[in-house]
């Protein structure tokens, strides 16, 4: 662990940046959502910032976890979540798919894969609720992250933690 996750409360290690939101959620969607009436009045600061004319402070507004769950329920995501059997592994499969695993032929090279059978469909908001925002961007990302999975670095650039 890095000394920026020691110094980074809790929820905003369960925020996310808006272009995080805008790698994972059909941005149509999200804009449409964000431009909502009572998108606005719920959450009128982040809403000012995220409307700023400065890009670079549009991009790196903060969605915290209360606005980000009703994107979530609001939104398409980019691919769709499993719960792996070790209840510890979140996966991404494409939609309408099953999640894979790589095997590894004697040599150690990838020469096949299996779909993963075992594992449990999740709504993007379970998925944000059981493993964390930002395990999900990973996941959106990388195709797999563990629960609680943080990316500091981004938050390393920001001088917002409050």
């Amino acid at each position: 662990m890095d000394q920026t996750e020691d110094k980074c409360p809790e929820k905003i290690k369960r925020s996310l940046f808006y272009f995080q939101l805008t790698d994972m959620f059909e941005i149509s969607e999200l804009s449409s959502f964000l431009n909502r009436h009572e998108t606005e009045e719920r959450f009128p600061y982040i809403l000012k910032q995220w409307k700023s004319s400065d890009t670079l402070t549009q991009h790196r507004t903060l969605f915290p976890p209360e606005i980000i769950y009703e994107i979530s329920d609001h939104c398409k995501f980019c691919m769709d979540l499993f719960a792996a059997s070790d209840g510890e592994t979140l996966l991404g499969a494409g939609h309408g798919k099953l999640p894979h695993r790589l095997l590894h032929d004697a040599d150690g090279n990838a020469d096949s894969y299996e779909d993963i059978t075992d594992a449990r469909k999740l709504t993007v908001r379970e998925a944000m609720v059981e493993y964390g925002p930002s395990a999900v961007w990973i996941v959106s990302e990388y195709g797999t992250s563990y629960r609680n999975e943080y990316e500091g670095k981004f938050y390393k650039a920001s001088t917002r933690y409050s």
